[in-house]
């Protein structure tokens, strides 16, 4: 599993910023899970969607996975009065018994790993017959933005080549229906999200909410970018043409995340 981002307190607390923002856009068409008594995420980071599961399923067993040590002792601080049970273990290799869960959820784990097959298939163990597994991942060539920010857009290509390098896979959100289907699950929804800017957004605060998300997100890959030597145009540069956005009343970032939910058969 590569990992394009850091485990720095920043990048943890840019998790945070990032989990509060999307989580709105996060639940349609989950009135089809029902209550689940029993919840796993996995890659679950520093926590930010454990409690928003919490929240929403209150009567649940919620557990977290993660490989990263750092990135669950962050969890735990933040998760400490939620009732969440916290695992270090990687998602090829669940330490938990066959059909264990009701429901599995990852956000943007898949495109972190070279093939996801193997986590599939452990997703497919630990999930009970009628379970249901909901995927929300990347599709990182659909990002687009008017007026032209081409300095943006070259350091957007740096990022996703290097992940690509890395062993990841930035365009994984598009090949959710086939991995799925090869598992033999019934997909109820695959449907588009993300905090996008149009021309109806007319609130200066929100316009400028959804331009930091972006360029927290391109900032995250500076530390990897410049630890493999890979060219990309000055940050401030990048910065400069984004933050022009904000107050161009015409501007649109436009980027089409993929959710995917399915149903383990009975």
């Amino acid at each position: 599993m590569s990992y394009l981002h850091t485990y720095a307190e920043g990048e943890q607390a840019r998790l945070q910023r990032q989990a509060e923002l999307i989580q709105p856009l996060l639940y349609e068409g989950w009135e089809a899970i029902g209550e689940p008594s029993s919840i796993l995420e996995i890659g679950c980071g520093v926590g930010s969607q454990l409690q928003f599961l919490r929240r929403r399923y209150p009567r649940a067993r919620v557990v977290g996975v993660d490989r990263s040590p750092q990135q669950l002792a962050t969890a735990r601080q933040r998760t400490v009065q939620d009732q969440i049970e916290l695992v270090e273990a990687q998602g090829e290799n669940l330490p938990f018994e066959d059909g264990t869960f009701d429901f599995v959820c990852l956000y943007w784990v898949l495109e972190h790993v070279p093939d996801a097959q193997p986590i599939l298939q452990e997703i497919e163990r630990v999930l009970k017959p009628g379970g249901w597994v909901c995927f929300s991942e990347v599709h990182n060539p659909s990002l687009y933005l008017y007026p032209d920010c081409d300095r943006a857009l070259e350091f957007w290509q740096a990022y996703n080549q290097l992940q690509k390098d890395l062993g990841g896979n930035p365009e994984v959100g598009v090949q959710l229906p086939f991995l799925v289907t090869r598992q033999s699950w019934r997909i109820r929804h695959f449907r588009t999200f993300s905090p996008n800017l149009h021309g109806d957004i007319v609130d200066r605060h929100r316009r400028q909410e959804i331009v930091q998300f972006w360029l927290d997100l391109l900032a995250s890959s500076l530390d990897q970018l410049e630890a493999n030597g890979r060219a990309h145009p000055p940050f401030a540069e990048v910065e400069a043409q984004m933050r022009r956005l904000v107050d161009e009343p015409t501007a649109v970032i436009d980027y089409q995340a993929r959710q995917l939910l399915a149903q383990k058969p009975c």
